[in-house]
């Protein structure tokens, strides 16, 4: 999933970008944790900085099932779940 985000520091320094990214990925990295969030990375010294993120749905529907009305996915069963779709890959850029 690639998200972006538009009219954020369209006018701004270098430096303020970075700035931006990297708070926007550590409020993102301590909300979810290791457990949810296996792999993260912010690439800053490129054209468009990124923020690469990859989420294990099992561990969010553990997580968060209780909280939110998520539908119901059984990952547990092979027969009912592609284990390749067990991982969401997300690319954010500012």
């Amino acid at each position: 999933m690639d998200i972006v985000v538009t009219g954020v520091n369209s006018f701004g320094s270098k430096d303020h970008l970075r700035s931006n990214i990297s708070t926007l990925y550590n409020s993102i990295v301590e909300y979810f944790g290791e457990n949810i969030m296996p792999k993260s990375q912010k690439i800053l010294n490129t054209v468009v900085p990124i923020i690469k993120l990859k989420f294990d749905l099992s561990e969010y529907y553990t997580a968060y099932s209780h909280e939110k009305a998520l539908p119901y996915v059984n990952f547990d069963s092979i027969e009912t779940i592609n284990p390749h779709i067990r991982v969401l890959s997300v690319d954010i850029s500012l």
